[in-house]
């Protein structure tokens, strides 16, 4: 997502009192006619925009996250990590997305608790191989989501 420059949003504003249109002044400066909208919403239609994208989100999607087990080699970067698997479920068609999320351990922070590295951005493309589940029961509960792909 692109942030635009103060700069950018001040030009557009003073075009706008100029008796511009939304859609010319995405024009002129090469943004989007809904990008150009939010630029002149006020903080009252900002905050009740996001209160509905919250509302759709929760209608038409549903998350949820399955911490698997441990790998010796990162498919990224090569070190020994955790393997959590993420899947979004999306309402109106009934289609499941599955992502991977592998953790580094990085040591004890100062106040004791475990601290972690995030390796990269999550994945799609792994097919989850040499994963030692957490449990049999764990390993059983992986292959009835029946990730496609998954070793």
């Amino acid at each position: 997502m692109t942030r635009w420059p103060e700069s950018v949003k001040k030009e557009a504003r003073a075009l706008g009192k100029s008796g511009k249109s939304h859609t010319e002044i995405g024009k002129i400066l090469g943004v989007s006619r809904g990008t150009v909208d939010t630029w002149f919403w006020s903080r009252a239609t900002r905050e009740r925009k996001y209160a509905e994208r919250v509302e759709a989100w929760k209608r038409n999607e549903v998350n949820g996250r399955m911490y698997v087990g441990v790998i010796d080699n990162c498919p990224k970067c090569g070190e020994r990590g955790y393997v959590q698997l993420l899947w979004m479920d999306y309402v109106p068609t009934g289609t499941r997305n599955y992502y991977w999320q592998i953790f580094h351990y990085q040591g004890k922070r100062d106040d004791g608790h475990a601290q972690y590295r995030y390796c990269g951005s999550t994945t799609d493309r792994w097919e989850g191989r040499d994963i030692r589940f957490t449990s049999p029961k764990r390993e059983e509960q992986f292959r009835k989501l029946r990730v496609p792909g998954a070793a």
